[in-house]
C-alpha cells in the first residue's frame, strides 16, 4: 500500500512539473495581461517577456490601453493592442545564419520610426484567421520561376502579411510554387534553400496620422483629394523611387493597383460606398475581428466611438451651411 501511495505520489509530482515546464515554456506563445490605462510600452514588454519573442517598437509610443487578456495568442494580443492605440504592427522573418549579420539586421530594425514603403503598401499588420476562435499563420500563395532572391523577396513582402529581411551570402535564383503554404512553413523553405535560418519577430509602428481642427487624429478619405492625400502620394513616390532595382519594381506595380483601386472607389456613389464597406465588415475575417475589437473596449472607448459615428451620419445628413458674409456698413 505503502508504495503503491509512492508511485502515485511521484506520477503526480512528474505531472505538476511538467505542467509548469510547459507554462514556462510557453510554446503556444499565450499572453495573459489586464488592467486599465497600461502604457503600450509596458504591454508589448509583458508580451515579449511572456513569449521570450523580439518585439520592436519605437520609444515614442506614448499610448495606454486597457486590456482584458487571458492566455491569448500572442498576435491576437498584438491585434487588440493595435486596434485600441491605432498602430501599425506587422511579424518579420529574418533569414540569415550569421550571428554578426543578425545583430546588424536588428540594429537597423530597432532605429525605424515607420512601417518601410512595401510594408505600407502590402498593408500588412493583420493576420489571416481561418477559423472562428481559432488563430491560425497567414497563408500564402505565390509563385516563382527562377527568380532572384532579391525579387523574390520584395514580391513576397507585398504577397504576405509578414515582412522578410534576407542578409546572406546566397545569389542563385530560387523556383517557388506556394499555394495557401502557412507563412512560417514558407520562411522556413525559404531559410532551407538560402542556407539561412528563419527567425521571427515583431514590429510595431505609430500612425503618425496628421491632426484636426478638434485635436484629433484625421482619418485621410482615399476617395477626396485632399492635401494630406497628395501629400502621402508624394511622399510614397518618392520612397519607392529610391527602393532597390528589385523592391521598386515590385512596389510601383502594387503602387499602381492601389491607386486603380482609389480612383474606382473615388466614382462610386455614396450609397455604393457603404455597400462595399458593410460587405467588408461582414466578411469572416472582419467580422470576428471587429466582434475582438468591440469585446475588448471599455464601455468610454464604445460610447467615444458611437459619438464620433453619429456625428458623421448627422454630417453627411445635414452639412453645415457656410456662413454668410456680414455685409460691409457704408459711411454717412
Amino acid at each position: 500500500m505503502r508504495k503503491r501511495y509512492k508511485i502515485l505520489l511521484a506520477a503526480g509530482a512528474l505531472v505538476l512539473v511538467w505542467k509548469l515546464a510547459y507554462a514556462w515554456w510557453n510554446p503556444d506563445e499565450l499572453v495573459t495581461l489586464h488592467g486599465k490605462d497600461i502604457p503600450v510600452t509596458d504591454a508589448l514588454k509583458s508580451f515579449s517577456k511572456q513569449t521570450r519573442r523580439t518585439i520592436l517598437y519605437p520609444a515614442t509610443l506614448d499610448q495606454k490601453v486597457t486590456l482584458n487578456l487571458d492566455r491569448v495568442p500572442l498576435e491576437d494580443a498584438l491585434d487588440v493592442v493595435a486596434e485600441q492605440a491605432e498602430l501599425w504592427q506587422t511579424r518579420v522573418f529574418l533569414l540569415t545564419s550569421d550571428s554578426t549579420r543578425m545583430k546588424d539586421l536588428l540594429a537597423r530594425l530597432s532605429r525605424q520610426t515607420e512601417p518601410p514603403v512595401l510594408m505600407r503598401l502590402a498593408r500588412t499588420g493583420r493576420w489571416e484567421n481561418t477559423g472562428a476562435g481559432n488563430r491560425q499563420p497567414g497563408l500564402v500563395t505565390y509563385k516563382a520561376d527562377t527568380k532572384s532572391i532579391d525579387t523574390a523577396i520584395a514580391e513576397l513582402n507585398l504577397a504576405t502579411h509578414s515582412y522578410f529581411y534576407f542578409s546572406g551570402d546566397f545569389s542563385g535564383p530560387v523556383t517557388l510554387d506556394w499555394k495557401n503554404v502557412p507563412v512560417r512553413e514558407a520562411a522556413e523553405q525559404l531559410a532551407s534553400m538560402t542556407k539561412s535560418r528563419a527567425t521571427r519577430l515583431y514590429q510595431v509602428f505609430g500612425r503618425n496620422r496628421p491632426q484636426a481642427a478638434d485635436n484629433r487624429p484625421s482619418r485621410a478619405s482615399p476617395f477626396l483629394p485632399s492635401e494630406d492625400i497628395l501629400k502621402w502620394a508624394q511622399k510614397t513616390s518618392e520612397e519607392i523611387a529610391a527602393l532597390p532595382p528589385a523592391e521598386k519594381a515590385a512596389a510601383e506595380e502594387q503602387w499602381k493597383a492601389q491607386q486603380e483601386r482609389m480612383k474606382e472607389f473615388a466614382s462610386l456613389t455614396e450609397e455604393q460606398r457603404l455597400d462595399r464597406m458593410m460587405q467588408r465588415f461582414t466578411s469572416g475575417n472582419q467580422e470576428e475581428r471587429l466582434i475582438r475589437r468591440l469585446k475588448n473596449s471599455t464601455p468610454e472607448q464604445r460610447a467615444k466611438r458611437y459619438q464620433r459615428f453619429e456625428a458623421r451620419r448627422r454630417a453627411r445628413s445635414n452639412p453645415t451651411p457656410s456662413p454668410a458674409p456680414i455685409p460691409k456698413s457704408s459711411k454717412p
